[in-house]
């Protein structure tokens, strides 16, 4: 009995046409040959693969190694949860970074929310972004003033050197001139999803289900995490259904400083105009300007 499926002509033109765009699993068989394509079932036998929609059943007997992760080590040939994950998770980054960067700017709802230890804060309202680093925020932030909690608006433009934290409501506003060193504006995880993580750290935990979506969950660590005194974990949450960042959450070791932002609604490469990101403040507003 076969265990494979012969290709067709028109598939193997398909696959040089389409080449460019796969986001492949490569596979190592015993006899010298070689496959790339998608893993999208496993058993305890064999694993199925899909090329371009046609699904290719190949047996583990056959195969000398995944992704170089030899299954002669393992009892039947049969790869750990754990090595599945880790095959699995990179297949997905894979579409993740492709799906980001094919983003020129997007607009979409927002919100993003501070614990540290008894104080908290929380920001919902609408961005509007541009690459490479233009960022427009507006929305209404739950914060103490003068010794009272609050609802205020917030607003806060990048132009991609100089950030503007603006409160109509106290006639204040902070100017930040920014750097590489910078905390990007908000938006540009959206663009950079995996940007300011430290990539090694990064372990794929599966599929969670959430209000009738499905999300990939990633866990891992910031930058510099082993000198980080902040918050050094990271939590990265995409949607299944377009592979774009839904939220990023970074914290640390005891989850009493925790810093989480999401976004929802996401609308993808519309016409915006550079004009967005410019601000006009009234001259009675105090104005902190910070290097």
């Amino acid at each position: 009995m076969k265990r494979s499926v012969g290709l067709t002509v028109s598939l193997l033109l398909a696959f040089f046409y389409f080449s460019s765009f796969v986001y492949a699993t490569t596979i190592v068989f015993k006899s010298g040959k070689t496959v790339e394509g998608e893993i999208i079932e496993r058993t305890d036998d064999y694993i199925k693969v899909d090329f371009y929609g046609t699904s290719l059943t190949y047996y583990l007997d056959e195969i000398a190694n995944i992704e170089g992760k030899s299954l002669s080590n393992s009892k039947a040939g049969i790869i750990s949860a754990e090595e599945s994950l880790n095959i699995e998770g990179k297949e997905i980054i894979s579409k993740i970074n492709n799906a980001a960067s094919r983003i020129e700017g997007f607009k979409a709802s927002i919100i993003m929310k501070m614990n540290k230890g008894a104080e908290a804060s929380s920001t919902i309202g609408k961005v509007l972004f541009k690459k490479p680093n233009k960022s427009n925020m507006q929305g209404i932030i739950s914060a103490g003033v003068d010794g009272e909690l609050r609802n205020i608006e917030q607003i806060m433009i990048s132009d991609g050197e100089i950030m503007w934290i603006y409160l109509p409501a106290i006639k204040k506003a902070m100017k930040l001139h920014l750097t590489l060193e910078s905390s990007p504006p908000i938006g540009s995880e959206v663009v950079n999803p995996i940007f300011g993580s430290r990539e090694s750290s990064i372990i794929y935990k599966g599929i969670e289900e959430r209000e009738d979506k499905k999300f990939y969950i990633f866990d891992g660590e910031t930058e510099g995490a082993e000198t980080a005194s902040n918050r050094p974990f990271l939590q990265l949450v995409f949607n299944v259904s377009d592979n774009l960042l839904y939220q990023k959450a970074t914290y640390n070791e005891t989850k009493t400083n925790i810093a989480v932002v999401s976004y929802d609604k996401i609308e993808l490469n519309m016409p915006i105009s550079n004009s967005d990101f410019t601000l006009s403040l009234p001259n009675d507003v105090i104005v902190e300007d910070i290097y």
